[in-house]
């Protein structure tokens, strides 16, 4: 697939890609630590705080700790918007600075290694490899427990913010008809497709039909 760009605003550029996102380098929510479980005394992994940076694409990497199998499964969830060049360089940042991968680092090889909020790291490799975006950097974390701590945050993004399958399209065709009477400038901007209705649901998967036949595109 080639990756299609267009020209966004100046500003909101600026600030997805990190340079002026409020918060970069200052702690946000940092190390891991292991807490006893309620029903047997067992200790798990929690994540508690982690500073927010600005890193480039071209120097993140999933962990060596994940697990083939696990990366099979979790690339096999597809996302409603299965194409990402659908979507302008703007709006992939956009994206990434609401909801930025979670890293450790490697002073080795300065490396950044992916291990949590994997849709943004998929999404990274569609920027230019020198972009900067912002970034949760994790230290002190126990290499034994990535894995583990992969799983519970995909699974948690998953029930949380994912979408009941029957009300997704009356959900995605209502924000997006809302953002088209609002400020049909700024839902070009994330895609050319956004602004048309059905070109909009057949990236998305779904028809006409799947929708309220009472709202206007």
């Amino acid at each position: 697939m080639t990756q299609e760009t267009s020209t966004a605003q100046q500003t909101n550029t600026n600030t997805a890609s990190g340079e002026n996102a409020p918060g970069i380098n200052r702690p946000v929510v940092s190390t891991e630590s292991r807490q006893a479980s309620p029903q047997n005394g067992a200790t798990h992994p929690t994540l508690e705080i982690a500073k927010l940076r600005s890193v480039r694409c071209q120097d993140l990497t999933i962990s060596p700790n994940i697990s083939r199998e696990l990366r099979i499964q979790l690339a096999s969830h597809i996302p409603l918007l299965q194409r990402h060049s659908h979507l302008t360089e703007a709006a992939i940042k956009t994206i990434i600075i609401s909801n930025p991968p979670c890293v450790y680092e490697n002073q080795k090889d300065r490396m950044a290694y992916v291990f949590g909020n994997l849709r943004s790291w998929e999404l990274s490799q569609w920027l230019p490899p020198k972009s900067r975006i912002p970034a949760l950097v994790f230290h002190g974390l126990n290499r034994g427990d990535i894995e583990s701590i992969c799983i519970q945050l995909e699974l948690l993004n998953y029930v949380t913010c994912g979408l009941e399958a029957r009300s997704a399209p009356e959900v995605c065709e209502s924000l997006r008809l809302t953002l088209k009477n609002r400020n049909p400038d700024l839902l070009g901007a994330l895609s050319p497709i956004f602004v048309h209705k059905k070109l909009f649901l057949s990236a998305l998967g779904m028809s006409r039909n799947s929708v309220s036949k009472s709202e206007k595109s």
